[in-house]
């Protein structure tokens, strides 16, 4: 790339005259990289579909089982898409149309064509043309008696969107606008497996109460990108061939390391990114406790409590957002905590 600083000592040197064509030049030249940000002209209102089977019965006297199958469909979600996508690369110099596009050239070997409005560059734009489902099977069991009670479920899950939710996680435009049923892949908070059990028991002090929830389930999704704007739109949210969106851990190592090893040859031996042996999605543990004392207020008409608690007893770190970019040096690791 090149830098020109423009100071007034500059423009008084070679002169206003002589500046303006070149200027002129570099803004319809450049307009094609000029992102813009806008809504769809007609936006629906989002809604669900949901089917629900269910059935709870007594397993004995002081206990009960539930079984529920759940599957929910999703329209009109919002998402954001480029609704003037780059459609292929021309040379410098030339007009943007679909003669002059040279499918020969890389990224940032030419500028970026966009057929539909050569005039302007990408439009990021929320739309509600995303889709949404989830299928869900929950077991439950239940036991209590006077003093205390235990309870446990079982959730077996599938849940699937078309793209980000652009209201809850920011940017992010898919790799080809054009076509967003490929963009059907695991939602964010998709978790295959869950499991809860919890309780609350009287203990015989000083009528102390014991409570506690423990929590597991199976990994989260994260989103494998190249890490760099390949279609040039401004967003780093392009994915290597053959990689679907949020495919996570079943993520093709091959195409991965092919990209590592071709970004490998601009950079020094010091920094050079191994290849990959394998992806994981950590699963999530936590246990919280709960300590509590009931005591009648002072006029008889109500009761307080004063209780401790703890928050994952067990201190255990349960990994949060995974680093997807395939050319960092942290790919395929945790980047935060839960």
């Amino acid at each position: 790339g090149f830098t020109w600083e423009l100071t007034e000592e500059f423009v008084e040197e070679q002169g206003i005259d002589t500046l303006m064509p070149v200027l002129l030049y570099f803004k319809d030249q450049m307009s094609g990289m000029i992102m813009r940000f806008s809504t769809g002209t007609e936006l629906e209102t989002p809604y669900t579909v949901q089917f629900n089977v269910g059935m709870d019965m007594m397993a004995s006297r002081h206990s009960a089982i539930g079984v529920n199958l759940v599957r929910t469909q999703g329209y009109h979600l919002p998402i954001m898409l480029d609704l003037n996508p780059v459609s292929g690369f021309i040379p410098v110099g030339v007009d943007c149309n679909e003669q002059n596009i040279d499918p020969s050239l890389e990224p940032y070997e030419g500028l970026p064509c966009h057929l539909n409005d050569p005039a302007t560059g990408s439009i990021a734009s929320v739309v509600t043309e995303g889709r949404s489902w989830y299928s869900g099977l929950d077991l439950n069991y239940r036991w209590q008696n006077e003093g205390s009670w235990f309870s446990t479920s079982y959730t077996l899950s599938k849940s699937e969107d078309t793209g980000f939710d652009p209201l809850k996680g920011g940017i992010a435009l898919p790799p080809d606008s054009e076509n967003i049923e490929s963009e059907r892949g695991r939602s964010d908070g998709d978790r295959r497996h869950r499991f809860v059990i919890s309780g609350d028991t009287a203990l015989p002090w000083m009528g102390l109460r014991l409570s506690g929830v423990w929590q597991y389930s199976t990994g989260l999704p994260f989103n494998v990108t190249t890490g760099i704007d390949d279609n040039v739109d401004g967003i780093l949210t392009d994915r290597p061939d053959g990689v679907i969106r949020n495919d996570g851990a079943d993520t093709p190592l091959d195409v991965v390391n092919s990209l590592r090893a071709d970004h490998n040859e601009d950079l020094p031996p010091d920094m050079l990114l191994p290849p990959g042996a394998s992806l994981q999605e950590p699963f999530f543990s936590q246990l919280d406790l709960r300590l509590a004392c009931p005591f009648p207020l002072a006029d008889g008409r109500g009761e307080g409590e004063v209780y401790f608690q703890i928050f994952n007893l067990l201190d255990r770190e349960n990994a949060g957002m995974m680093e997807g970019r395939a050319v960092s040096q942290n790919f395929g690791r945790a980047i935060t905590l839960a």
